[in-house]
């Protein structure tokens, strides 16, 4: 899928989806998204039991990224903390806002 001009760029972040759950902990799937352009900027997020969190950076990508899934940025884990599905004209989610 393509995305719209304005949000592509030359970022490239490594994906880590939960896939299961082992020993441990999760375990993960880990694949590279590309092409992405990553905004550095600060968003109050609340949280559905009304916390308040603070994501520092946000991208737009195709994948199917969730909430609890690791995006690593600048050689750091960063958890996922919110996912905003943007539909086209006719309801078709064509790409999602992932903020870290």
């Amino acid at each position: 899928m393509i995305l719209p001009v304005v949000l592509r760029g030359k970022d490239s972040v490594t994906w880590k989806h939960a896939s299961g759950t082992g020993l441990y902990g999760p375990t993960y799937t880990t694949s590279t998204i590309s092409n992405v352009r990553v905004v550095r900027k600060t968003k109050t997020i609340r949280r559905q039991n009304a916390d308040d969190i603070v994501s520092t950076a946000f991208f737009a990508c195709a994948e199917a990224v969730e909430p609890l899934d690791l995006i690593t940025l600048d050689g750091i884990d960063r958890p996922v903390l919110q996912v905003d599905a943007i539909p086209d004209g006719s309801g078709v989610v064509r790409f999602r806002e992932v903020y870290l």
